[in-house]
């Protein structure tokens, strides 16, 4: 369905009037996306879904409303075809630089926001419409163009509209959920695999033990499912990334397992005379509402006495 604009700009996700458009040459948001188009009904999985792109471009964001900010490409970045339900829906942005978010949404108009976490913009729908999202993710500063990366999310939703629900709320992860990243099945003998990730989420890990720290995904990142042998060998879980990372592991005992920082900033969790069964693994970010590449590794250490 193809979508009229209208003269009236909503920012962050209140219904808001705005001036109308100046003469400046606005972005074509009927172009093919640069990056991905995504189909997504509520409740969908793998929360929150993640696209790289490039931030930035030759147009400026105050084309479409006068709090619209940064420079943005001609043609949309990212589409996101929705389904709406009972959920609120998210769009927020994470790089090492100043950026903006402009999407335009299913009713026409432009919804814009700028460093709602740090340097960082989201725009929330608390009552998302089915349909169309066209995104632009911006450079503040302008004149080039930043690695960055987008992320849609239903859990995740902060407070730039206004909301009262922010990054690292309440909630269990939930264990029935399909690995967002791998499924590794390991035998005794395997020596050592690795998974590349992004650490953190929406959920607070100190709700699950004492011990437990910083913000983890709503489903488990890794899933490993092993299998013990007589090698009496540890299994080992280490987390590798320049951030501030945490680990958080639920055992085949069904119980948490959690560590920060044992190697500088960087966790791991070792199980001595490890049993059989489904090790649910999550990477957390010590930091709320941050996000940072990281890199599971899974190995198995030096054989114990007998």
């Amino acid at each position: 369905m193809l979508k009229r604009a209208s003269i009236l700009f909503a920012i962050g996700a209140a219904a808001a009037s705005a001036a109308p458009a100046s003469a400046q040459r606005q972005p074509d948001y009927s172009g093919r996306p640069t990056f991905e188009t995504i189909d997504l009904r509520a409740g969908f999985r793998n929360d929150p879904r993640t696209v790289n792109v490039t931030a930035g471009g030759r147009l400026s964001a105050t084309s479409v409303g006068s709090d619209c900010r940064g420079s943005i490409g001609n043609a949309p970045d990212v589409r996101v075809n929705y389904s709406a339900g009972s959920l609120p829906l998210s769009f927020y942005v994470n790089s090492g630089e100043d950026t903006t978010l402009v999407i335009n949404g299913p009713d026409g108009r432009w919804y814009c926001n700028d460093d709602d976490d740090g340097l960082n913009p989201r725009v929330t729908f608390r009552q998302p419409q089915s349909g169309q999202y066209d995104i632009y993710v911006g450079h503040f500063g302008g004149g080039r163009r930043i690695p960055a990366r987008l992320f849609i999310s239903e859990v995740n939703t902060g407070n730039s509209s206004g909301g009262d629900e922010g990054a690292g709320s309440g909630g269990r992860p939930d264990l029935g959920q399909r690995p967002i990243y791998s499924t590794l099945p390991l035998r005794d003998g395997f020596g050592s695999r690795e998974v590349n990730l992004t650490a953190g989420g929406p959920l607070s890990a100190d709700q699950l033990g004492d011990e437990c720290r910083g913000v983890i995904a709503s489903q488990t990142d890794v899933r490993v499912n092993y299998t013990a042998g007589r090698s009496n060998r540890p299994l080992v879980f280490n987390v590798d990334s320049r951030d501030d990372t945490t680990l958080v592991i639920n055992g085949p005992d069904g119980r948490w397992y959690c560590n920060d920082d044992t190697d500088g900033r960087n966790p791991q969790v070792r199980f001595d005379r490890p049993r059989s069964g489904q090790y649910d693994v999550f990477v957390g970010h010590y930091q709320r509402g941050q996000t940072a590449p990281a890199r599971l590794t899974v190995s198995e250490g030096r054989r114990g006495r007998r």
